[in-house]
């Protein structure tokens, strides 16, 4: 039986919602039936495939499009066995344990040593609505039909017991310095590709735990799959640039007394136009408070969806953050995820150059990185 649907909205980025609120459930339903859909195909769709699928009901005419945050979050919620991984997978609600393992497995790369315990929180910190893991033995099961080269250890955890890879044992007595006897070793990487992954590890972990300021580059249609591999590899607090300058756009607009449907119609005017300079003024006064919320985070930041900097004009938000890291000013550190194409030498935003001073300031995510880390 199909859950009860339940239609809200707030803050929306742009325009006004004018739909009628039983054409709006007739929208969910059909975005409910493709979640449905995408979780009975045998190989999990891709975050970007779902995605694509989702925009391809027919939207509203009268309401403005969701953010792809919303419409994957109303096609879950309005579904009868479909749940969101917190790589923006749409999966089956009790997934099987075996399936939610092998998908799983980039998750569990990184340590020597897991315990039960840890091997499930990172599984179901994947897929929550999967099916739990099973107790050793039926876990030694699954760990074989991976591959993964792990061996059980009684002494572990306080003689608790648990997994640890023999493969990165046996390195650590030869290479102890090796990158390689730090990680777990999975099923068919070659050296070459393993030093390029752990290399481009060591740097994001090192850059967050100095609290630097570091852009990446993704191609686009994996930048959804990188924001979510960088969530669970590193431990880092998520901002959304293009939510918090819409919040505060919005605080500006009402402290000023301009009515937000107009300020969002301003954002199609003509550069040269008054409205146009007007909504600068708005953008300019949200500013500070954008900036105050991001320097006084508690933790390293993964900053997302920074593109309305380079539209109103405001890549020296960025500098100041960059600067901030750079004169140890307690700035949490910042890692800056763009979607951007390789056709430029440096970093370049909507054709806006990013401002970086250094080239250990910016790197593009290696596609061996994003492979072995999201399999």
């Amino acid at each position: 039986m199909a859950r009860p649907i339940f239609l809200g909205v707030s803050t929306p980025a742009t325009g006004t919602y004018q739909a009628a609120p039983e054409v709006r459930a007739g929208y969910a339903e059909r975005l409910g039936q493709c979640a449905d859909d995408l979780t009975q195909e045998q190989v999990l769709a891709t975050p970007a495939r779902a995605l694509e699928v989702l925009q391809n009901v027919e939207p509203l005419a009268n309401d403005p499009p969701l953010t792809p945050d919303r419409l994957r979050q109303l096609a879950v919620s309005a579904s009868t066995q479909a749940a969101l991984s917190n790589r923006l997978e749409i999966y089956p609600r009790g997934m099987s344990a075996a399936r939610a393992f092998k998908l799983g497995l980039g998750s569990l790369q990184g340590p020597t040593r897991l315990t039960v315990d840890q091997i499930r929180q990172r599984i179901a910190s994947r897929y929550p609505e999967a099916e739990a893991l099973p107790n050793p033995p039926e876990l030694d099961d699954l760990i074989r039909e991976a591959g993964l080269d792990w061996v059980w250890d009684a002494t572990l955890a306080g003689h608790q017991g648990g997994y640890r890879s023999r493969t990165a044992t046996a390195l650590s007595g030869s290479t102890a310095s090796s990158h390689l006897s730090r990680h777990i070793a999975f099923p068919g990487a070659d050296a070459e590709r393993m030093q390029l992954v752990q290399d481009f590890e060591a740097r994001l972990h090192r850059s967050v735990s100095e609290r630097r300021f570091l852009v990446l580059l993704v191609s686009p249609p994996y930048l959804h799959r990188a924001e979510a591999a960088l969530l669970v590899r590193l431990p880092v607090v998520k901002f959304s640039l293009e939510t918090l300058l819409l919040q505060a756009m919005k605080a500006a607009a009402q402290s000023i007394g301009a009515r937000w449907d107009v300020v969002c119609q301003a954002d199609a005017a003509p550069r040269d136009s008054r409205e146009w300079r007007n909504l600068q003024t708005v953008v300019r006064q949200a500013m500070p408070p954008v900036e105050q919320t991001l320097l006084a985070a508690s933790q390293p930041v993964l900053l997302v969806y920074p593109g309305l900097l380079a539209r109103y004009g405001q890549m020296a938000l960025l500098e100041r953050l960059r600067d901030a890291c750079a004169k140890g000013q307690g700035a949490p550190g910042f890692v800056v995820l763009i979607a951007s194409d390789d056709q430029h030498a440096m970093p370049v935003m909507d054709g806006t150059p990013v401002p970086v001073v250094q080239a250990s300031e910016w790197a593009r995510v290696p596609d061996t990185w994003l492979c072995d880390v999201t399999r």
